[in-house]
């Protein structure tokens, strides 16, 4: 008798676990294509040059414009940068590819030098993507903009490019994307 009681209750428990963690985010199944130090081409506004990015690609044709509309060198053959390896993932994606996924992708300047950086989830919320990523910095200020302006030698600006492979079914609502960044120092 008291076995099933016990057994009862941990089933009890276990019930109210999942079905509360049920609610308006949904974790969907995602794939990073790419994570590692580059960026997907940039745009010039005013003076400046942007190299920031976060949008999602749902066909290979938008990704071509995105990649022509930001002076990447993926579909560029007579480019020097034709060969390096963001150039050389993007190119990998097809067609058969986007009749079911899509691509999201986030490209960012970090300030510090990360040891690494990885997604720990992508999730929908009504009709947000949000992507959250985990930045490990190498030293006590790394990633803190303030720092970086104090022109330490050993802290430098790099940018980082995430291709995020997603379904489309779980996108189709999607209106927004926001990032999270959490960090943290390795010293």
């Amino acid at each position: 008798m008291i076995k099933k009681i016990i057994c009862t209750g941990a089933a009890f428990i276990i019930c109210v676990v999942l079905f509360s963690a049920c609610g308006s985010s949904s974790g969907i199944w995602y794939h990073v294509g790419y994570g590692k130090e580059g960026t997907l081409g940039y745009f010039v506004e005013g003076k400046q040059y942007k190299h920031d990015l976060l949008t999602i690609a749902y066909s290979l044709e938008e990704l071509k414009a995105l990649c022509e509309e930001r002076n990447s060198p993926a579909f560029q053959q007579d480019s020097e940068y034709y060969a390096l390896e963001p150039a050389h993932k993007i190119r990998e994606y097809d067609d058969a590819f986007f009749d079911e996924k899509a691509l999201v992708i986030v490209s960012s300047l970090t300030a510090g030098v990360p040891v690494s950086i990885r997604v720990r989830s992508v999730k929908v919320e009504e009709t947000r993507l949000i992507i959250n990523a985990h930045y490990s910095y190498e030293g006590d200020y790394g990633g803190c903009w303030p720092f970086f302006y104090t022109m330490n030698i050993k802290t430098v600006a790099i940018y980082w490019l995430f291709i995020i492979e997603v379904n489309q079914t779980d996108i189709s609502e999607v209106t927004d994307i926001q990032r999270n960044k959490t960090g943290v120092s390795t010293r």
